[in-house]
């Protein structure tokens, strides 16, 4: 049996938990599947745009699900605009699954997209820009192509995942960041923000700094992020991460041991488990982006903006699945408690790491910066100008 790895950070009240996800034979059906990271996501979005639905798994067929010599075409250029690089016809020819193209991408090495990523182009209206989980790639975010997603939507990825980079530990640096790559790609004038995960709590972060900046963002869509994590270090957050794969693996250590990357990289191979990364290296790259994420953010208490907020919660957004041991002292605020004045919570049927498969939640993200723009128009501006 092939098992898939997806995983994300979910807090609760005194305890952290890594959400990690196994699909296989007893795992959730739903429409498509869970993008394992960048490359799958942005390849799942194109492949959607021209065909109208998303694979069915990574080894779906592209001409058995409709495509043609023509519509091969257009998904190497499209794809290669996305990765700045030519994507020969013969690859849609030769390897047309999301799994072939995307092993041809990444060749003898691991093989990363640009920073920020135009993942609905040709569209009009306010563009919105989604920060991803603590995992800082695209993985799970492929349902954003959805056709009832209709505007230009742009995510930008963690620092730490291109060559040569490293990862940001502090709040203050992941903002600033942000903020630079939006100042550098837009216009200054309307736009949205939004995040999954970790990533509502940097899209919070980054609309405070651009409102301090001048801008003028309509809002924030924050979807089923959890501000209650215990603050700790990045080695601790890389153990429990650890921990956790292991664990779901059939892998189990004393929690208070340290276990290495490449135990456990060796294990997930020799297990079977499917997972996006081809090598040790890449597998600790993406560990680290992780884990500072999420000592990065954990340090972090939002004020209150008085701009709209949307939270789409579903039910195990708090939930403790993992690591129950690991207790703290002290209560963590959630966002009901900032005393956020246009906060609205939208609450969503469907398990934390597929809901960017579920339409309805989509649809909800779709409408909540419809609103936020019917609010924010409602208000006098001043005209804008750079």
């Amino acid at each position: 049996m092939r098992l898939q790895i997806v995983y994300h950070y979910q807090g609760t009240g005194q305890a952290g938990a890594l959400k990690c996800a196994l699909e296989g034979e007893k795992g959730v059906k739903v429409a498509g599947f869970i993008e394992r990271d960048s490359t799958e996501a942005i390849l799942v979005s194109q492949w959607s745009q021209i065909l109208g639905e998303t694979p069915s798994d990574l080894d779906a067929d592209f001409f058995y699900a409709g495509g043609d010599s023509l519509t091969a075409v257009e998904l190497a250029v499209r794809v290669g605009k996305s990765f700045g690089r030519e994507i020969p016809l013969d690859v849609i020819f030769e390897k047309p699954t999301i799994r072939g193209i995307s092993d041809w991408l990444k060749g003898e090495n691991e093989y990363q997209p640009k920073r920020i990523i135009q993942f609905r182009e040709f569209e009009s209206g306010t563009p919105f820009i989604l920060f991803p989980g603590a995992g800082g790639t695209l993985a799970g975010l492929g349902g954003m192509s959805s056709r009832t997603f209709r505007r230009p939507t742009y995510i930008i990825q963690s620092k730490g995942l291109l060559a040569g980079e490293s990862p940001f530990t502090s709040m203050d640096h992941i903002v600033d960041d942000a903020v630079s790559a939006i100042e550098e790609t837009f216009s200054l004038g309307p736009i949205h923000l939004g995040g999954f995960c970790v990533g509502g709590i940097v899209a919070y972060a980054v609309t405070d700094r651009l409102l301090s900046k001048g801008w003028h963002p309509y809002g924030t869509v924050i979807v089923n992020s959890a501000l209650n994590m215990p603050h700790r270090s990045v080695e601790q957050y890389a153990q429990e991460r650890l921990h956790g794969l292991s664990e779901r693996a059939g892998l189990t250590f004393p929690s208070n041991l340290v276990i290495s990357v490449e135990r456990v990289y060796e294990h997930l191979i020799s297990a079977d488990i499917d997972i996006a990364e081809r090598s040790k290296a890449a597998f600790r790259k993406r560990l680290e982006v992780f884990a500072s994420n999420l000592h990065a953010i954990s340090a972090y208490r939002p004020p209150a903006l008085d701009i709209p907020v949307t939270l789409l919660s579903t039910e195990d957004r708090n939930a403790n699945d993992d690591l129950s041991s690991m207790t703290d002292a002290g209560t963590y605020p959630d966002w009901t408690d900032l005393g956020i004045p246009n906060l609205r919570i939208i609450n969503i049927t469907s398990p934390h790491e597929q809901i960017f498969q579920n339409k309805d939640a989509i649809t909800k993200i779709e409408e909540s910066l419809q609103a936020h723009e019917s609010m924010s128009q409602a208000e006098p501006r001043d005209e804008m100008t750079r």
